[in-house]
């Protein structure tokens, strides 16, 4: 009974991950068309010796993409909450603190010019 649970654990999991991390993205690409690419620039004009070359602009993520993060999150703790066999044991204090750690250093590192700093 222990190995068919672990199996069927398991298996949801692995679809519960492909939908949060494909399905997202294929439904955003299926409403807003392929993918825009920027316009290449013109070959035929002539470009001032003096001006430094400019680096390629990224392309913004989309809402889906950005959130793929907090619905991975929301999937490690759903399947932690799933597979536990004590969930009134859950320090949700810790959990909390945890997802807010997590938060804080994604802020430092995405947001704050200091974190963005290469050493």
């Amino acid at each position: 009974m222990s190995l068919r649970r672990t199996v069927v654990a398991f298996a949801v999991t692995f679809v519960c991950a492909l939908a949060v991390f494909t399905l997202p993205r294929f439904v955003w690409n299926t409403v807003q068309g392929a993918v825009r690419q920027q316009p290449t620039a013109d070959t035929t004009a002539a470009a001032s010796p003096a001006a430094p070359p400019q680096a390629p602009l990224a392309a913004p993520r989309s809402i889906p993409q950005r959130l793929t993060g907090i619905f991975g999150i929301a999937l490690i703790l759903g399947i932690g909450i799933a597979l536990s066999r004590n969930r009134a044991a859950i320090s949700w204090r810790v959990v909390g603190w945890g997802v807010g750690l997590q938060f804080v250093l994604a802020i430092l590192v995405l947001r704050i010019p200091a974190g963005q700093r290469r050493v």
